[in-house]
């Protein structure tokens, strides 16, 4: 009887057992790649979340902020209907040379005052005060124009022969256009556009009739 060479039962043994472990490798590299598709799969959903709910708080946000801009309105709106104030701008002229003051006639503040002066064809005078208050004066300045039409009154003076006195007599006005705009301590926005006449008599100018 013949005896089996321990060497081929070595190689037998190795042989099955280099088999068995390609055969787990393979199985092992198979689990792997599930597992990283798998893991892959995982990121893709969780990032597609991670979009979609920021996309929801931008969402969210907006509407937010679309609430605040309307419960806004309504505020101001009810403010509107529950405001009755009015108020009255006058003009004066103070000094010499002469300027043009603004006056709050009225008895409540005026809150982020602009004003515009115009001649009928340009803007020759602008001024704004954070706040007038009631009966109070807002200096304007228009010196120079003042004085330009002063200058040009006296190209108007006319002599006046009368039982034997002799006068100056002058008749000239020019008009201006004041656009006032201002808020109310509750928020209300007021708009007056008026136009102020002013008459120069013997070099001296002073306000006349109003139209608006």
């Amino acid at each position: 009887m013949s005896r089996i060479d321990p060497g081929l039962i070595i190689d037998i043994v190795s042989g099955v057992a280099g088999i068995g472990g390609l055969l787990l490798a393979g199985l092992a590299n198979k689990r792997a790649k599930e597992a990283n598709r798998l893991t892959e799969k995982a990121n893709d959903v969780a990032a597609k979340s991670l979009a979609e709910a920021q996309k929801a708080t931008c969402v969210a946000q907006e509407g937010n902020r679309i609430a605040g801009d309307a419960n806004t309105v309504a505020e101001r709106a009810l403010a509107a209907t529950t405001d009755h104030i009015q108020y009255r701008w006058k003009i004066e002229i103070e000094g010499e040379p002469p300027a043009v003051t603004v006056v709050n006639d009225s008895a409540h503040p005026a809150m982020h005052v602009t004003i515009s002066v115009d001649d009928g064809h340009e803007v020759i005078a602008t001024g704004s005060a954070d706040t007038v208050p009631g009966l109070s004066k807002l200096p304007l300045g228009l010196e120079g124009t003042l004085q330009e039409h002063i200058k040009r009154s006296r190209k108007h003076q006319t002599v006046v022969v009368s039982d034997g006195f002799v006068g100056i007599r002058s008749n000239y006005h020019f008009d201006l256009r004041f656009t006032i705009t201002a808020e109310t301590d509750s928020g209300v926005p007021h708009s007056d556009v008026f136009q102020q006449r002013f008459s120069i008599s013997q070099g001296k100018i002073k306000t006349a009739r109003r139209r608006g």
